[in-house]
């Protein structure tokens, strides 16, 4: 006996052709493997760096470098921008934002603060090259809960320093202190 084999859209059909006795066959229904939805909403790395990227437009974010990690409720953040003291500075308070934003603003449960971290090149007295943790910004979901990050935004991209001040903790080390605009620094130590 000779078969046709029709394809169709839940399956294949088996169609006898031959004798005019015969008659059709249809096959036991094939297996197929239940496709399991994304949950955007889960608190996994890859869902994170989506959305801190996703996010990363509204103060020009600097994710050079990104890497995240998440424990137990924190977000680590690490990031290595590109620049002097300053854009490095700059781009440590706009990083700060995004995070925040595309964590703490109600779209992951759990997350109970945001560690920015900020790399950079470094040289000793020696002369022996290394990479530093130079910054960081630390905001507790209660911190960020009080933020209205469309105001923010602008604020931020103006004067960097108003993420500093605003964290729960963070540091600007010396060496990148004393390259930033004076009111930024007067700001930064009075906060």
């Amino acid at each position: 006996m000779r078969f046709l084999f029709a394809a169709l859209a839940m399956g294949l059909v088996a169609v006898a052709c031959g004798d005019s006795g015969s008659s059709a066959t249809t096959p036991p229904p094939i297996a197929t493997s239940p496709v399991t939805a994304r949950d955007y909403h889960a608190l996994t790395v890859e869902n994170v760096t989506k959305s801190i990227n996703d996010n990363s437009s509204y103060t020009v974010a600097d994710l050079t470098g990104l890497e995240v990690s998440i424990k137990r409720g924190v977000i680590t953040v690490y990031t290595k921008p590109l620049g002097d003291e300053t854009a490095v500075f700059s781009a440590t308070a706009r990083n700060a934002y995004t995070v925040s934003r595309a964590t703490q603003s109600g779209w992951y449960k759990g997350v109970t603060e945001v560690i920015v971290r900020t790399r950079v090149d470094v040289t000793d007295k020696f002369g022996a090259a290394s990479v530093d943790d130079s910054m960081f910004i630390q905001i507790k979901s209660t911190t960020a809960s009080k933020f209205s990050y469309d105001g923010l935004a602008g604020r931020v991209l103006d004067n960097p320093v108003e993420m500093f001040c605003l964290a729960d903790d963070g540091v600007i080390p010396p060496y990148i202190l004393d390259h930033i605009p004076t009111a930024a620094k007067d700001e930064w130590l009075n906060c």
